[in-house]
């Protein structure tokens, strides 16, 4: 949007709603709850890559790191899982195991390499990325 509010453009996912979304200078990526997918356009619609995988269960928050590398934290599946950059392999970095609770959003901060996961119960976890 500009100062005008004048909106640079429009993206049809023929998705009921998209509620999750980030972007690199590039790039949109956003979350799918209904289907358990993970999505890459280009910034004018043009679909790179859908993740679908059984660790990937009600996706919410959504973040990219450096190297366009995907974090997504998923409610149902209560993990915490990065998504290669080509969107092809992904990895569960965390779980119940590691204390999750249902994690909602995920923020990765390139400056200070560190990933914040917001709870429904109030909290923020914070874990340093190496």
């Amino acid at each position: 949007m500009d100062l005008n509010g004048e909106k640079f453009n429009t993206i049809d996912t023929n998705l009921s709603s998209v509620y999750y979304i980030t972007t690199t200078n590039d790039m949109i990526y956003y979350t799918d709850q209904g289907n358990n997918t993970v999505h890459c356009c280009s910034i004018h619609g043009q679909e790179i890559w859908v993740f679908k995988d059984q660790s990937i269960s009600q996706p919410r928050g959504i973040s990219v790191d450096y190297e366009q590398n995907v974090f997504v934290s998923c409610e149902s599946s209560n993990n915490l899982t990065l998504i290669h950059h080509d969107g092809k392999d992904s990895k569960v970095l965390l779980t119940d195991q590691d204390e999750l609770d249902k994690p909602g959003a995920v923020y990765y901060c390139k400056e200070k390499k560190i990933v914040c996961l917001g709870y429904k119960k109030g909290s923020v976890a914070i874990y340093q990325v190496s």
